[in-house]
């Protein structure tokens, strides 16, 4: 059997993250499954570091609207042949997606000698309805359509009727296990000391903004901690992973009396640093709040504007279940700081009894199979 996933471009690597949840899973069940990544996110560490073959492609967003491709005639046919060539020549026995793809994938899929079973990983948006309607010409050649949620946050008369007996609702999916947790590689890569030593996490993800809140976010969260340095564990660490939205904003220079301050563009093993941290700082992105849930790091969750990404309601629904997660408004962060340092300092991780992650990935990845 041939698994090919298409990683389609964005802000962030989401998508491609629970894709290699995914392969993960069924790489589990059956090693001898062939799988291969038609990927359009830059960042292929994520993909070395799981071990899995790629062919790398240039976002087809930008080969239609970026400056530097403007002089290339004929660059969407161009990109559009290279992509059905190698879906043609791999002729895989299922292609999968994440949350979106482009028309012209899924047309070359449907010229394969024979059909691929197709498979959309759909993440909840604002404007469901709207989004089927608007890609009715994939959604209507599926075999599966796979909700990564509970049952519990999906709306069934959302879904088209030509699609209610094609959905499984398979939880939410992360791209590494609790299980695969090394403390010990993050301790080392930034130089922690001890067990003792308190440390705090921010985190800005992806997503697609509504508002220009991406550089004050870090600004605003970094000016908190710096006003409450003198309350903080002396020999603190804040380790800020910046992630897509801030790489061409430089952060302001800030020193922190008690404490050091690291920034990072990326964190491949971000679970793992996050088990590690006391305090996680963040927004309210999918994978991000998935992750904390499963290590309950205690966490300052702060969700922000997105275009089709409800952040509001999926911290809001976290939270009430889980008393890690703490969700408030930016401007509420140095009280909250404040209040949320005693049970931070004490707070260790331990490997949970079930990786209810993992099992859900595991079912996805058997309900994958069958087709």
């Amino acid at each position: 059997m041939k698994i090919l996933y298409h990683a389609i471009n964005s802000i962030g690597v989401g998508h491609l993250s629970r894709l290699i949840g995914v392969a993960g899973g069924i790489r589990e069940i059956n090693p001898g499954v062939s799988q291969l990544f038609l990927t359009e996110v830059k960042e292929t560490k994520f993909l070395k570091l799981h071990n899995f073959p790629y062919f790398p492609l240039p976002s087809f967003h930008a080969v239609q609207k970026d400056q530097e491709w403007l002089g290339i005639l004929k660059s969407k046919e161009m990109w559009v042949n290279n992509v059905s060539s190698l879906i043609h020549a791999y002729n895989p026995d299922i292609m999968i997606y994440d949350t979106a793809t482009w028309a012209e994938v899924s047309n070359a899929v449907r010229t394969c000698q024979v059909k691929p079973k197709e498979v959309f990983i759909l993440r909840a948006r604002r404007d469901m309805k709207r989004y089927f309607e608007e890609n009715q010409e994939i959604f209507s050649h599926l075999d599966l359509l796979v909700f990564p949620h509970s049952e519990d946050e999906l709306n069934p008369a959302e879904i088209p009727p030509y699609l209610r007996k094609k959905y499984f609702v398979s939880g939410s999916i992360l791209r590494r296990d609790v299980s695969e947790i090394n403390k010990e590689v993050i301790e080392e890569k930034y130089a922690v000391e001890d067990d003792s030593q308190f440390i705090i996490t921010v985190t800005n993800g992806g997503g697609n903004s509504l508002q220009e809140d991406k550089e004050h976010f870090l600004q605003d969260v970094l000016q908190a901690i710096f006003n409450c340095d003198d309350k903080l564990p002396p020999n603190y660490k804040v380790i800020v992973v910046a992630g897509p939205l801030l790489l061409n904003i430089t952060l302001p220079s800030i020193h922190l009396p008690h404490g050091e301050l690291i920034i990072r563009e990326y964190e491949p093993l971000m679970i793992d640093l996050m088990a590690l941290s006391n305090l996680v700082i963040c927004r309210g992105g999918y994978n991000t709040i998935n992750e904390v849930i499963s290590i309950n790091t205690p966490t300052i969750a702060i969700p922000a504007e997105r275009l089709s990404d409800d952040q509001f309601s999926r911290v809001e629904k976290v939270a009430s279940k889980s008393d890690s997660i703490l969700p408030i408004r930016i401007e509420m962060l140095e009280d909250a700081l404040i209040n949320i340092i005693p049970k931070a300092v004490s707070w260790k991780f331990c490997v949970p009894e079930v990786d209810v992650r993992k099992k859900n990935k595991l079912k996805l990845a058997e309900r994958i199979l069958s087709l």
